[in-house]
């Protein structure tokens, strides 16, 4: 994320977040499961997070919205919808926040760990920390960070304490990535930039599948996107 970028910056940034959330199962695209997978990525610094919570307290108050706010329970584009995505638009303009999403069909995937045939197998968790991986490395490509203090938040998935150790050390030992002082998992309920994070992550099941309007490409067009169904099969 470029803080120099942001008109709201009285003062350099001390910590960097970034706010993750995924769309779609961990299944292989056969037997009921999702056709697709999607992680989002919502960059955010220590002095412009206030500015993207304003966003949100604003939407909230003016379209009287009190519950936790779920990408699923969302029309596609309502006009409610769009105006949330038009500000947030305007702060990834301003440099307020930076976001990222990288997705693939499954069916046609060529990486590890989906499918039985998969370079290592099927190996569902070790699937989901790949494709976390991808984000990471796509997002600090257009999006580097300037502190020290760096802290990954992910939504509360369903982990083990061993597979939550593994991942630290998964993302923690690769010199691609900058150094991430935490990685905490969260519940969305009482975080509300996990709740942005989901609202915008659910529309690119659309642009995964092919399937998204002119109308919802121009809408989330401040969102750097990468399409990582053929990534290579023996990339580690």
């Amino acid at each position: 994320m470029s803080h120099e970028d942001g008109r709201h910056l009285l003062k350099p940034p001390s910590r960097d977040f970034l706010f993750v959330d995924e769309s779609g199962d961990l299944g292989d695209g056969t037997g009921g499961s999702t056709s697709y997978y999607t992680v989002f990525g919502l960059h955010v610094a220590d002095t412009t997070y206030k500015h993207a919570m304003e966003h949100l307290t604003n939407y909230r108050y003016f379209h009287g919205v009190t519950k936790e706010l779920k990408s699923s329970k969302q029309k596609t584009m309502s006009p409610h919808r769009r105006r949330f995505m038009e500000g947030l638009s305007a702060c990834a303009s301003e440099g307020i926040i930076s976001c990222s999403c990288v997705f693939l069909r499954k069916l046609e995937y060529t990486g590890p760990y989906l499918h039985t045939h998969s370079y290592g197998g099927r190996l569902p968790i070790r699937f989901r920390n790949f494709v976390l991986k991808q984000l990471l490395y796509f997002h600090f490509e257009h999006s580097p960070i300037r502190t020290e203090e760096r802290e990954l938040v992910l939504d509360r998935f369903e982990m083990s304490l061993e597979d939550r150790l593994n991942l630290e050390e998964y993302l923690r030992n690769d010199y691609r990535l900058p150094t991430l002082k935490h990685i905490t998992h969260a519940d969305s309920t009482y975080v509300e930039m996990l709740q942005v994070t989901d609202m915008l992550a659910g529309p690119f099941k659309q642009f995964a599948l092919h399937t998204a309007d002119d109308d919802l490409r121009e809408a989330l067009a401040f969102v750097k996107v990468r399409d990582i169904t053929f990534i290579d099969k023996d990339k580690p």
